[in-house]
């Protein structure tokens, strides 16, 4: 608004210095009056706006929109239900989180947390399990190893690229 004031003075000095009543806007072309008039609603329109923008209440409205972010958030560190009990049971007990994240996008329901639950019993008692050879729980999941049988699952182990190798070759082959 200062800039516009200083422009409409400078305007008014020199009509005044050419003996123009300040008053009198003949000695200014009109575009550039109509370009003056136009600045002067613009700024008086912002001057407006700025007034309606309360700090405040656009606090608040950003206070609403990131307080349903913080809670998923929060809510993704806490173990989402049945993640315990899994967790307690399964033998490598590394990368909880990965592990807590995996179980959140395959335990969507009852029976998926019963599938999974099944095949932790089922891998606990295989020779892989047993001699050691454990996946971190997030692959074990997020691979939905808990559908297969550990016997024809042994692959996933330390072999897997020996057994992604023979898989590639034998769909090549056969």
């Amino acid at each position: 608004m200062n800039l516009l004031s200083e422009q409409l003075d400078a305007i008014h000095s020199e009509c005044s210095a050419s003996g123009v009543p300040s008053w009198d806007t003949s000695c200014v072309p009109s575009r550039v009056l109509s370009a003056l008039e136009r600045v002067r609603m613009l700024a008086t329109r912002c001057q407006s706006l700025q007034g309606q923008l309360d700090r405040a209440k656009l606090d608040a409205a950003t206070e609403k929109l990131l307080t349903p972010i913080a809670a998923h958030e929060a809510a993704f560190q806490r173990p989402h239900a049945g993640f315990e009990e899994f967790w307690e049971r399964y033998p490598n007990r590394t990368g909880r989180m990965l592990a807590n994240n995996a179980w959140r996008l395959k335990a969507n329901d009852a029976s998926t947390v019963r599938q999974i639950m099944l095949g932790l019993e089922r891998w606990r008692k295989s020779e892989q399990w047993m001699s050691g050879a454990v996946e971190r729980a997030a692959r074990w999941l997020s691979e939905e190893m808990y559908l297969e049988e550990p016997a024809t699952a042994r692959a996933h182990g330390k072999n897997h690229d020996e057994h992604m190798f023979r898989t590639i070759q034998e769909a090549t082959n056969g």
